[in-house]
């Protein structure tokens, strides 16, 4: 298996998942990591905090709906998230991270991408790097309006093709 390959990785998941992630992998059960609610884990320079996406904060809610805020050193950070639910206290904890860069889901739905454009901008982000929740739906169209929207009230966006890589250099 890949842990074969570079036994230094680590899977990052909702606490509430662990054993299912294994499960479903077919991996030792602590290969996983859980983490909780605005739960940190640090490795090397990199901190890892979970937040829950849901309103109710009880491990059982949880589930899968989890953004990652990674902290590299002292230098950048960047938020992801699956989705961005409709909560302002959720807002105030992301922007308490200072978000260089986030990893934001687009949507069909117009409305949908303004509110996340919106998002961006309220929690500070420098830049948005959109991505699909279908891992097979990379259209042209729907990266073009996004960036179109994006670009209308001056948010960074930096769309990547599949397996392109990004820096952060500046």
């Amino acid at each position: 298996g890949v842990w074969t390959v570079s036994p230094a990785m680590r899977l990052i998941v909702p606490k509430a998942t662990t054993s299912y992630v294994a499960e479903h992998l077919g991996i030792h059960p602590a290969l996983p990591i859980g983490i909780a609610d605005d739960e940190t884990v640090t490795f090397a320079d990199i901190n890892i905090t979970g937040l829950s996406l849901n309103a109710a904060q009880d491990e059982q809610d949880l589930g899968q709906d989890v953004a990652y805020v990674y902290q590299f050193g002292e230098q950048f950070t960047c938020l992801h998230a699956s989705r961005i639910p409709a909560d302002s206290t959720f807002i105030e904890r992301v922007r308490a991270h200072k978000i260089d860069v986030a990893l934001l889901p687009i949507s069909h739905e117009q409305s949908e991408n303004t509110r996340i454009i919106e998002f961006a901008r309220e929690i500070g982000a420098e830049a948005v790097i959109p991505h699909t929740v279908d891992p097979v739906e990379h259209e042209t169209d729907l990266l073009d309006t996004f960036v179109e929207q994006a670009t209308e009230v001056n948010l960074a966006v930096r769309p990547l093709k599949p397996g392109e890589r990004w820096s952060n250099a500046r």
